[in-house]
């Protein structure tokens, strides 16, 4: 595949007295820019990264985008109890997520909101629907595997010129296995 130049990366890291400490770690390649900066004590966890994924490199997700995708992640808490904060948007489509994760116990608890995703804007092959719902989900990483029970509530679904509302609908399953996403 073709990398685009320059890639550009900054980075300014400190370890002292069981501290480590990343002020600023930036990246970019190509339209698209990554920003991370966080600090780590005694298990306890905060930090802040900021990306935005042009269409050309969205491409190497296997991601068809017309419009770039942003996104901010906040990390923050103990690695036993981590909070996690996530905001998403590509175009009219909006992700807001809430959680907490047990890193050790490789287990972890999350409701989103989805407003208005069109698939067919992220994945080749997609169908052409908009969702609009809230979804939550509890799970672990088990054998290779992400297995969980999800929920969605209240949610919306237009395929096909119909729009179906109040759906819900909830079960468990694996979410992705090795290699999958």
């Amino acid at each position: 595949a073709h990398v685009p130049r320059p890639i550009r990366i900054h980075a300014r890291a400190r370890y002292a007295a069981g501290t480590l400490i990343v002020p600023r770690l930036s990246m970019a390649i190509g339209s698209s820019r990554l920003d991370v900066s966080g600090r780590l004590q005694r298990r306890v966890l905060r930090a802040a990264l900021a990306v935005r994924l042009a269409p050309a490199e969205a491409r190497w997700f296997a991601l068809r985008t017309k419009a770039p995708i942003a996104a901010r992640l906040t990390l923050d808490g103990p690695l036993a109890a981590l909070g996690v904060t996530a905001r998403a948007r590509l175009g009219a489509a909006r992700l807001t997520l809430r959680g907490r994760a047990d890193l050790r116990a490789r287990r972890g608890r999350v409701a989103a909101v989805v407003d208005q995703l069109r698939p067919a804007e992220l994945f080749a092959g997609a169908p052409a629907m908009i969702v609009s719902t809230s979804l939550a989900l509890d799970g672990r990483w088990v054998a290779h595997a992400l297995v969980g029970d999800a929920r969605i509530a209240r949610g919306r679904l237009t395929v096909g010129g119909r729009t179906f509302d109040r759906l819900d609908a909830g079960g468990r399953a694996p979410l992705a296995r090795a290699g999958e996403a």
